[in-house]
């Protein structure tokens, strides 16, 4: 019998942010609305890491041999990090970092993101062949006319070229090797937040920012930049703080107030669509209105998916 339900954020990872009963409070993008919710429900697609068979059967060995055996790997880990005043270890770091590298990878943001990117590098490699390509002609001779061919071919816009999501979950994968190393090579600190305060999270826990050479400030990417920070909420009251440090530093922190909105700030804008808190909040709902208008916007610029073509994996921060 194949996982049908399939949660694309940790369920018992979101089980850490009901405060109160069995639900916590869901301010939903989409729709604007905030609503109480139990994990269970939240965060979590039908089939949604299935591929499908030739037979017509669903294959859930994603969801099943990989992504839950990683997800009992971290479950102690996320339960003593939360917990306890303590600081991460080496063998800690290493099953989190896997963890982590898999939840930026696997949620539907980022395969969206992938899915974009594939498919304007594939429009502009199109264009760029019915353009510069001989071969490209010579597969139309005797066909229909060339340069009719060539005209439609150079009106198509990104409606024109369309790709399953699994294709983009498989191109995600490809980065999951990359991933490790960035996290392997930064400083570790478990943070507490202020008394009377708290952390949100969303369906894009994994909240990355950072500053390129040029000043711009890119969230979601930039893994391989030396300014990036990355931020995961454990529990309303605790998350883990990474960053490029010399030497690399292990360790546990307290969050000044304002670190602590700058976060939920980041949590906020960088969520898809649902933001989870473990209370309903008249400061959250101000901070998920202003933000909420980046639900559906076009995540990846033309000139990215030209990058893509240009330079290989290992010259680009992902």
């Amino acid at each position: 019998m194949t996982a049908k339900h399939q949660h694309y954020v940790y369920r018992y990872y979101l089980e850490k942010f009901v405060a109160e009963g069995k639900t916590f409070w869901v301010y939903d993008k989409k729709t604007g609305e905030c609503r109480a919710q139990t994990p269970k429900n939240t965060a979590a697609e039908t089939h949604i890491y299935s591929f499908e068979k030739d037979d017509g059967t669903k294959d859930d060995q994603l969801e099943t041999k990989l992504f839950t055996p990683v997800e009992n790997d971290a479950k102690s880990i996320l339960d003593r990090w939360a917990r306890e005043e303590c600081v991460p270890t080496q063998e800690e770091i290493g099953i989190m970092l896997v963890f982590l590298a898999l939840t930026h990878i696997r949620i539907p943001r980022h395969m969206a993101e992938s899915k974009e990117l594939a498919e304007k590098a594939a429009l502009q490699i199109l264009k760029d062949r019915v353009t510069n390509s001989e071969k490209f002609k010579e597969m139309w001779k005797g066909k229909t006319p060339w340069e009719e061919t060539q005209r439609k071919i150079l009106a198509f816009d990104e409606s024109n070229i369309s790709l399953r999501k699994n294709t983009a979950l498989s191109f995600n994968l490809t980065s999951f090797e990359f991933l490790c190393l960035q996290l392997a090579q930064m400083s570790w600190a478990i943070c507490s937040v202020p008394e009377k305060k708290f952390l949100v999270t969303s369906d894009s826990p994994l909240n990355v920012r950072a500053i390129k050479p040029n000043g711009k400030i890119v969230y979601g990417s930039g893994y391989g930049l030396q300014s990036v920070q990355i931020v995961f909420p454990l529990s309303p009251r605790k998350c883990v703080f990474l960053s490029h440090n010399e030497p690399q530093i292990l360790g546990r922190a307290c969050l000044k107030a304002q670190a602590l909105d700058e976060f939920n700030r980041r949590c906020i804008f960088m969520a898809d669509r649902f933001v989870i808190s473990p209370f309903k909040s008249n400061h959250i709902k101000r901070l998920f209105e202003k933000y909420s208008e980046t639900y559906g916007k076009p995540r990846i610029e033309l000139q990215q998916a030209g990058n893509l073509i240009k330079v290989s994996p290992s010259e680009y921060d992902l």
